[in-house]
């Protein structure tokens, strides 16, 4: 099968571009954003259009995005057990000292 350069969902910092490179070239992304970083300072940030025009070019990965992984588990149950009522609320202890007046 033929690889295919996209942006990674996995390993994203801003928008994924460098770990996509990094996973198609089989190289850690953090050598990539190494280099990355130290080519903004030589070619007098050139790269970072190269890097904006990369996010609007480069297609996204199939497959869920990380936001939506990374939330699906708290929400879903939490949805499931507030929709049917089985989730018992919570009561505030009382605390009885000295400075609860202030």
């Amino acid at each position: 099968m033929k690889k295919k350069l996209v942006k990674s969902n996995k390993d994203r910092v801003v928008s994924g571009v460098l770990a996509g490179i990094g996973e198609y070239l089989n190289i850690d992304p953090t050598i990539i954003r190494v280099l990355f970083a130290l080519t903004i300072f030589f070619s007098f940030w050139a790269t970072i259009i190269i890097y904006i025009l990369l996010a609007i070019v480069i297609p996204t990965e199939s497959g869920q995005s990380r936001q939506s992984a990374s939330f699906e588990g708290e929400f879903s149950e939490f949805e499931k057990t507030t929709k049917q009522g089985k989730r018992p609320r919570k009561e505030a202890e009382k605390v009885e000292d000295e400075w609860s007046d202030f």
